[in-house]
């Protein structure tokens, strides 16, 4: 059972799956049925010989609890301690304080014993390297600290806890044997690919960067619409104007119903999504739809699961939206947008990485070195110095330009645009964090305090934040 509603899981590649399946040891078949992914804010309970259920961590905490006697047990997802005010989009499901003692009350309507309640716990990661150790202060830690304070209050014995650190985890457990095992999230590579990356030449490059496919013209216009005064723009002029690209418009329908920007009833036309869903709004969602055109097709890269760099994109838009309107600082549209765009460089890079992912996942997965100085090293260029070089071709406007540029060093970005910049590094730092086994890249949180501090922030508001973006919708996406 699921606490939520039937909404489909998140669609992991094979290759993943395939990858998590081998690092915890289990030799099954695939099939669709064979392992359920829990939902952030959720949990999922199975009976005996049901298969498998995994949870991907990154700052989350997962605990499965299981009585292999009543042969019942699952696996809740917890994204914070506790509640942080009235806004919270999904209690109680979201925090450790409410959500565990509900999944442990579920478990036992569904014949498990309290008194034989077994628990493991695994993830609340850091939000990211430091230097090579790992970053303070410890959000995830705490969501940890509460799940086992309460499995300690309710005298439940934790046989396993894996918790901390900078790396994502998967934990998978196997209702066959009721065994529960935590690994490090990572695509297992196949054998029979190359254990060192080839460094392309700057020719293969710039020709990369030359074959990326070009943004819609109407995404283009829509995207300096976001950015500028609108007082003047007629309604019918808009929906004419999204209506010239059918291939945009078909995705603008399909983005405006569903669960992520969907109002509860059907829309069928631009008008009426520009009606229903406001001007603002709608033009949130072309330039989402816009760049989900860009990014189709790159999933053999930095993407863990299919759709998986858009997935980030959204994330980070959404962060970069919240985090825009909770400081007041810049535009929350302007801050979307910039957030939707801050990795298109990987798209160029993609192919690269697919060639050397085995030598590049394992670079990652040892936290050697900082993710754009890997790339560097790999590659010649970070996705950052290429997505730069794509935003001049394109002529996005300078705050979108300066965003790509400079989200992993925002103090070096320009002085007009530099709080924007600060948020949009932000955002992506949550995405990240939030969204494991979405994508590749391991953020970094070096002087995260002093850039928050840039925006107005102290880290104990980032839970108001965090809370407020739909990261289960996100993963639909």
């Amino acid at each position: 059972m699921r606490m939520t509603d039937d909404t489909p899981v998140p669609s992991i590649s094979d290759a993943l799956l395939s990858g998590l399946l081998s690092r915890h040891q289990m030799d099954v078949q695939l099939t669709p049925g064979t392992c359920q992914f829990v939902d952030v804010g959720s949990f999922i309970i199975k009976k005996s010989q049901e298969g498998f259920i995994a949870a991907l961590l990154g700052a989350g905490v997962g605990v499965a609890l299981y009585d292999k006697t009543a042969g019942v047990g699952g696996i809740v997802s917890i994204l914070l301690p506790e509640p942080v005010g009235r806004c919270s989009r999904w209690t109680p499901g979201n925090y450790a304080r409410s959500g565990l003692p509900l999944f442990i009350d579920k478990l036992v309507e569904a014949g498990a014993c309290r008194e034989r309640l077994e628990a493991s716990v695994a993830g609340g990661s850091c939000f990211g390297h430091v230097a090579g150790k790992v970053a303070t202060p410890h959000l995830g830690g705490q969501t940890a600290d509460v799940a086992l304070a309460i499995l300690q209050r309710e005298d439940i014995p934790v046989q396993r806890a894996k918790t901390g650190g900078a790396n994502h985890l998967s934990m998978l457990l196997d209702t066959r044997s009721w065994q529960v095992s935590i690994e490090l999230l990572q695509e297992a590579p196949h054998k029979s690919e190359p254990a060192t990356g080839r460094k392309p030449t700057a020719e293969e490059i710039e020709q990369a960067i030359a074959a990326v496919k070009p943004i819609p013209q109407v995404a283009l216009k829509i995207i300096q619409m976001l950015g500028n005064d609108n007082g003047n723009l007629k309604f019918s002029d808009l929906a004419a104007e999204i209506k010239r690209d059918q291939v945009i418009a078909a995705k603008v329908l399909r983005f405006s119903n569903s669960v992520l920007f969907g109002s509860g009833r059907e829309i069928a036309s631009v008008e009426k999504a520009l009606v229903m869903l406001g001007e603002r709004n709608l033009l949130q969602i072309v330039a989402s739809a816009s760049i989900d055109f860009i990014f189709s097709g790159q999933e053999k890269g930095y993407a863990l699961m299919r759709g998986g760099l858009y997935k980030h994109a959204l994330g980070t838009a959404y962060a970069a939206r919240e985090i825009a309107q909770f400081t007041g600082w810049v535009d929350p549209a302007t801050a979307y947008t910039c957030g939707l765009v801050h990795d298109i460089g990987k798209v160029v890079l993609d192919r690269f990485v697919a060639e050397s992912r085995p030598f590049f996942y394992r670079e990652v997965a040892t936290g050697g070195s900082d993710f754009t100085e890997l790339e560097r090293q790999s590659f010649g260029w970070d996705h950052a110095e290429v997505g730069k070089r794509l935003a001049l071709q394109w002529h996005l406007p300078e705050p979108l330009a300066v965003s790509i540029a400079y989200h992993h060093g925002p103090e070096q970005s320009p002085p007009g645009n530099r709080i924007l910049v600060h948020i949009v590094y932000l955002a992506d730092l949550l995405a990240t964090a939030y969204m494991a086994g979405v994508e590749l890249e391991k953020a970094s949180a070096e002087s995260l305090e002093r850039r928050l501090e840039t925006i107005g922030l102290r880290f104990s508001q980032l839970p108001m934040i965090i809370d407020n973006v739909p990261w289960k919708n996100l993963m639909y996406m």
